[in-house]
């Protein structure tokens, strides 16, 4: 399933940014995800989403985004190991984040710090079931970073997905 959205990433030591150009959503999220899983295998601790250039972001699309704060175990004082920044949010983007619960988690920052050095992610050949695997992950991350808002409405997204994949195969 072919994508407009164009995903950029540029690393430094640790730290990653991901500029996203078009709408953030399903069928751009295996293509993160795949990038977050790859960098987070070496070593990637911090990540930075620039959204400057992103019309749009869908629940599946900010459940990949949010998964790096699901994915690290809590140190204990209470902070997470990974952080995640947010950099050119529009007000609606933003109204998005706080909806979703995600927003008290990251935090929104002027500038990304990386000025080059961005390369295309490599599209992933996703499948309708890589799809729906996906998106099962990204709304599991919702629902554990803020189950209180987020349970009651995804669990039927989720129990629908997995039953589509399942039967997929």
């Amino acid at each position: 399933m072919a994508t407009t959205t164009r995903i950029l990433v540029a690393t430094e030591g640790a730290r990653a940014c991901f500029r996203v150009r078009g709408r953030g959503d399903f069928r751009a999220s295996e293509d993160l995800r795949a990038a977050i899983r790859h960098l987070r295998a070496h070593g990637a601790e911090a990540f930075c989403f620039d959204l400057t250039d992103c019309g749009a972001l869908d629940s599946t699309f900010i459940g990949v985004m949010a998964g790096p704060l699901r994915r690290l175990p809590d140190v204990p004082n209470g902070e997470r190991t990974c952080r995640v920044t947010v950099h050119g949010i529009s007000p609606h983007l933003r109204e998005t984040l706080d909806d979703m619960g995600i927003a008290p988690l990251v935090q929104f920052v002027e500038t990304t710090g990386f000025e080059g050095g961005f390369a295309e992610t490599e599209p992933q050949q996703a499948s309708k079931t890589d799809l729906a695997r996906a998106s099962i992950e990204a709304h599991e991350n919702l629902m554990a970073l803020d189950p209180t808002r987020n349970e009651t409405r995804f669990r039927d997204v989720v129990n629908y997905l997995r039953d589509e994949a399942r039967d997929r195969g």
